[in-house]
């Protein structure tokens, strides 16, 4: 009896000490993580032009994000040079101006069919390309305002599709012109319609990723600011 106690003392110390080896055993492991950082791009531009007195000439070398009031008389030419800036780290983009002038329905009563490009000095071709109708004639709106949109190329190229590439730093690019000029023949009546009359400039740009050509991104653009 006596030695069967010890042999029953023996199997729990075994057990015992099995359990303890089980309960300290460690696995070779690792653990990775991955962490994603997310950056949001944008597309930010200026407009500005150089701040003029009322008869045209330039105030130093001040510029103006508001516009300038002019006096105008005939065959006088009148500093206004519309300047688009991309501003640095601006994605890819398209830049488009687009440029409204009043009166322009009673100019075409007294004057007939006038060609109102006429009015612009300086427009660089191989920079800006105007969209103009079959006959070269701008986009006639019910108010009487003509609108032309002039599209941003760069160095000229085939399918006028040029985008401003992003830059650290930024790019300001060509005037759109850089001045006006009053005919010197408009007569008298001519000339009242240029009282009032207002040229309006608007500076567009969308990103130039994710669409396949400049049309496709003004058509979007155009979707987006619809009424």
């Amino acid at each position: 009896m006596k030695n069967t106690k010890h042999l029953i003392l023996a199997v729990v110390a075994v057990f015992l000490i099995t359990a303890t080896i089980f309960t300290t055993i460690a696995y070779l492991t690792s653990k990775q993580e991955v962490k994603n950082t997310f950056t949001v791009g944008n597309v930010v531009i200026g407009l500005d032009e150089a701040l003029v007195k009322t008869d045209g000439t330039p105030d130093g070398d001040l510029r103006t994000e508001i516009g300038n009031q002019y006096h105008l008389l005939p065959g006088m030419s009148y500093t206004k040079d519309p300047t688009v800036t991309v501003k640095a780290n601006s994605e890819d983009c398209y830049v488009r101006m687009v440029v409204t002038v009043t009166h322009y329905a009673e100019l075409e009563a007294l004057r007939g069919e006038y060609d109102v490009l006429k009015f612009f000095k300086g427009i660089d071709l191989n920079q800006w390309v105007p969209e103009l109708s079959a006959d070269k004639k701008p986009t006639v709106n019910a108010d009487g305002t003509a609108t032309i949109i002039f599209t941003y190329v760069g160095d000229k190229t085939a399918d006028y599709e040029t985008y401003v590439p992003q830059s650290t730093k930024d790019t300001e690019l060509a005037p759109l012109f850089t001045e006006f000029t009053v005919p010197s023949d408009f007569d008298n009546a001519e000339l009242e319609v240029f009282e009032g009359m207002e040229v309006l400039i608007e500076a567009h740009a969308i990103q130039a990723t994710g669409f396949d050509n400049a049309s496709d991104a003004w058509a979007a653009f155009d979707a987006q600011y619809a009424d």
